[in-house]
């Protein structure tokens, strides 16, 4: 990307504008952009729509973006809310906010303190969360580290090393933080999922039909219609296993 000669583009009243190269754009009133957008850095303060696909290095959202295309980015990080109506691709995603994605997301990176909702898949190689979401395809990464404030929710959830736990809100202050910003909060922490496949999978607060995997230790709390283990499988005696079996 060249950047010796562009330019900086800067919203900060209400503007209508199309899209191109720049070196840095804020939005700090109200804006529009139309046609595919080009920069080193995306700041929106205020609310942005943009209609075409983006690509940048480094993105904060504090107000509301919409974005009617994908979205490639190194960095994202989200404190208000945006909605992505293509792709999100980026090397590592931060959700204090709201997000929600329309199609997947692939991401070395995604922490999720917020809510996030994806309708396709969610690929990363760490994905951790301390808020709440919703994945209508497949959450998968190597290291997948959940702990539960409130309900998620995911048809699938496939990686290497798997954990789903209930977060220790022992601070209630923090309990009072997350409600406030997550809907996803007020409800009884549990993680609904069809599957879930790995190496090292470790889960409580969890309804599943089917988990799979080398090592399996079904925490409390938990409802699993067929465990299948190649190693061992251990169970707490407050959870239900339908079935299980050695493979």
């Amino acid at each position: 990307m060249e950047t010796q000669e562009t330019k900086d583009l800067k919203i900060f009243g209400i503007a209508n504008t199309t899209g191109g190269i720049f070196r840095d754009v804020v939005i700090n009133g109200t804006g529009r952009i139309s046609g595919d957008l080009e920069s080193e850095s995306l700041v929106v303060n205020g609310n942005a729509t943009i209609v075409g696909n983006i690509t940048t290095k480094k993105t904060k959202v504090s107000g509301n973006c919409t974005i009617d295309g994908s979205f490639a980015c190194d960095s994202f990080k989200v404190l208000g809310a945006s909605n992505i109506s293509g792709n999100l691709t980026a090397k590592n995603i931060s959700v204090e906010g709201y997000m929600k994605v329309v199609e997947s997301i692939k991401a070395e990176t995604v922490n999720v303190s917020g809510k996030l909702i994806t309708e396709g898949d969610c690929n990363a190689e760490t994905f951790g969360s301390v808020g709440t979401f919703e994945i209508e395809g497949l959450l998968n990464g190597d290291k997948i580290n959940i702990e539960l404030l409130g309900k998620c929710r995911a048809s699938e959830i496939g990686g290497a090393n798997i954990s789903i736990r209930r977060k220790n809100t022992d601070v209630p202050i923090l309990k009072q933080i997350l409600t406030s910003i997550i809907d996803g909060v007020k409800e009884k922490p549990l993680m609904q999922v069809e599957s879930i496949e790995g190496d090292e999978i470790y889960i409580s607060n969890t309804q599943a039909k089917v988990v799979r995997g080398k090592h399996v230790k079904i925490g409390p709390e938990c409802s699993v219609e067929l465990v299948e283990y190649s190693e061992d499988f251990e169970k707490a005696p407050d959870s239900k296993v339908h079935s299980s079996k050695r493979i």
